[in-house]
Protein backbone atom coordinates (compact mmCIF):
# COMPACT_ATOMS: atom_id res chain seq x y z
CA UNK A 1 0.00 0.00 0.00
CA UNK A 2 1.10 3.54 -0.79
CA UNK A 3 1.76 6.01 1.92
CA UNK A 4 0.08 9.61 1.36
CA UNK A 5 2.55 11.80 1.04
CA UNK A 6 2.94 14.33 3.98
CA UNK A 7 2.49 18.18 3.74
CA UNK A 8 3.92 20.27 1.75
CA UNK A 9 6.88 22.38 3.42
CA UNK A 10 4.62 25.83 2.53
CA UNK A 11 1.82 23.87 4.24
CA UNK A 12 4.20 22.92 7.68
CA UNK A 13 5.49 26.52 8.12
CA UNK A 14 1.94 28.58 7.76
CA UNK A 15 0.58 29.87 10.77
CA UNK A 16 -3.44 29.59 10.09
CA UNK A 17 -5.96 27.91 8.31
CA UNK A 18 -6.30 30.73 6.29
CA UNK A 19 -2.40 30.48 5.11
CA UNK A 20 -3.08 26.81 4.37
CA UNK A 21 -6.33 27.44 2.12
CA UNK A 22 -4.98 30.08 0.30
CA UNK A 23 -1.94 27.99 -0.66
CA UNK A 24 -4.24 25.18 -1.63
CA UNK A 25 -6.67 26.84 -3.83
CA UNK A 26 -3.79 29.02 -4.89
CA UNK A 27 -1.69 25.84 -6.21
CA UNK A 28 -4.18 22.87 -6.75
CA UNK A 29 -7.84 24.96 -7.24
CA UNK A 30 -9.41 22.02 -9.08
CA UNK A 31 -8.13 19.45 -6.74
CA UNK A 32 -10.95 17.84 -4.81
CA UNK A 33 -10.97 18.78 -0.89
CA UNK A 34 -13.86 16.75 0.58
CA UNK A 35 -17.07 15.28 -0.50
CA UNK A 36 -20.10 15.45 1.19
CA UNK A 37 -22.63 12.33 1.10
CA UNK A 38 -26.32 13.55 1.47
CA UNK A 39 -29.62 11.41 0.52
CA UNK A 40 -29.53 13.80 -2.72
CA UNK A 41 -26.21 12.18 -3.81
CA UNK A 42 -22.78 13.62 -3.43
CA UNK A 43 -21.57 16.87 -3.35
CA UNK A 44 -17.59 17.51 -4.25
CA UNK A 45 -15.78 20.39 -3.26
CA UNK A 46 -12.34 21.57 -4.56
CA UNK A 47 -10.38 23.70 -2.77
CA UNK A 48 -10.45 26.23 -5.29
CA UNK A 49 -14.21 26.61 -4.55
CA UNK A 50 -13.86 26.36 -0.61
CA UNK A 51 -11.74 29.67 -0.72
CA UNK A 52 -13.87 31.35 -3.15
CA UNK A 53 -16.63 30.82 -0.31
CA UNK A 54 -14.84 31.67 2.91
CA UNK A 55 -13.82 34.70 0.86
CA UNK A 56 -17.20 35.75 0.21
CA UNK A 57 -18.13 34.97 3.76
CA UNK A 58 -15.02 37.15 5.02
CA UNK A 59 -16.51 40.69 2.84
CA UNK A 60 -20.14 40.15 4.52
CA UNK A 61 -18.61 39.87 7.69
CA UNK A 62 -16.20 42.81 7.20
CA UNK A 63 -19.04 44.41 5.72
CA UNK A 64 -21.11 44.22 9.22
CA UNK A 65 -18.59 44.20 11.71
CA UNK A 66 -15.46 45.75 13.13
CA UNK A 67 -11.70 44.23 12.45
CA UNK A 68 -11.21 42.07 15.87
CA UNK A 69 -15.29 42.08 16.55
CA UNK A 70 -16.40 38.07 17.15
CA UNK A 71 -18.86 36.30 14.91
CA UNK A 72 -20.82 33.62 15.76
CA UNK A 73 -21.59 30.55 12.73
CA UNK A 74 -24.91 28.93 13.24
CA UNK A 75 -25.32 25.80 11.11
CA UNK A 76 -28.31 23.43 11.07
CA UNK A 77 -26.92 19.50 11.20
CA UNK A 78 -27.13 17.65 8.37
Amino acid sequence: MRERPGPSREVREAATLVEILTHRATSTPDVLSMTYLSSGGPLTVTYGQIHDRACRAAARFRAHAEPGARVVLLYGSG
